[in-house]
């Protein structure tokens, strides 16, 4: 999940063409990381009750990465 936080850094401070890639990376990164804890709760490695709040910030984590992209200041 580190490598939300560092694309996401590299992206705005990138520009043009390179730095939407590196925001839409960092978007990436984040949906993978929703789907490595559903993951870990369908194995039972990992509650649902657990997981809940964890999946509602990286939700929140690539809806500001996705506005980032999309609507840039």
């Amino acid at each position: 999940m580190h490598s939300v936080a560092l694309q996401y850094a590299e992206g705005m401070h990138a520009r043009g063409g390179n730095r939407d890639a590196k925001l839409q990376g960092a978007y990436a990164e984040a949906k993978e990381a929703m789907t490595a804890v559903r993951v870990a709760v369908a194995c039972g490695a990992l509650s649902e009750d657990g997981a809940r709040g964890t999946l509602v910030r990286l939700d929140h984590v690539a809806a500001v990465l996705h506005l980032k992209r999309t609507r840039p200041l």
